[in-house]
């Protein structure tokens, strides 16, 4: 069960290949984390000196009261990696347009793991599409399929998510259609045509 999530992994990088990695931690670091206490964001690993670090992750002391003064809940953490694995993390920093990232720490029996991902920094058109396959997935995830061709729509509107010039064939899954003249009502999917230079508009059940 992932206890924290680094949730912008997906979106900024394509992952090349994962990892799992034990964590050096303080007592009041792992009740906090089993207390989903901490955040991964703008973490990163490095390798130095023949092991694999985690920097930047925030964790907060458990009852901060009983804490040291001197506690930094964005310190320096050591990971338990094999030598195979630090070589790897290594290689990876030198190549370019590579990064090693924090996906999530999660329970694995009694021991916390945290998955540590080799990712390469996507471009802004890759995350624009990220964004459309998120948001279009649970709708083609949930029912039957429907296609239909359409011609060039200036605002296509799933579950009150807007995609602007979307275009051409596409895939829908779900139950009945409502058609009207300038309106095709489908369950949770609502398609409104502002252009008038849609021509045609065909449905056809596989």
């Amino acid at each position: 069960m992932s206890l924290i999530e680094n949730a912008r992994v997906g979106f900024d990088y394509s992952i090349l290949e994962e990892m799992e990695a034990g964590l050096e931690l303080l007592g009041i670091e792992v009740k906090s984390l089993r207390a989903g206490q901490g955040s991964l964001k703008g973490s990163r690993v490095v390798a130095r000196g023949g092991e694999a670090y985690l920097v930047g992750a925030s964790i907060p002391a458990w009852q901060i009261a009983n804490a040291p003064k001197s506690y930094n809940p964005e310190r320096t953490r050591r990971l338990l990696l094999s030598k195979k694995e630090i070589a790897r993390i290594a290689s990876a920093e030198g190549e370019k347009g590579l990064t090693i990232v924090p996906i999530r720490v999660y329970n694995s029996g009694r021991k916390l793991k945290l998955s540590v991902a080799v990712a390469r920094g996507k471009k802004k058109e890759d995350k624009r599409q990220t964004i459309r396959a998120q948001n279009i997935e649970p709708v083609i995830r949930s029912q039957r399929v429907l296609s239909f061709d359409f011609g060039y729509w200036d605002l296509f509107r799933i579950s009150s998510l807007e995609f602007r010039t979307f275009s051409t064939r596409s895939a829908l899954r779900g139950g009945d259609w409502l058609r009207q003249r300038n309106r095709c009502v489908f369950a949770r999917c609502e398609i409104e045509r502002l252009s008038q230079t849609v021509q045609t508009l065909q449905v056809r059940t596989k």
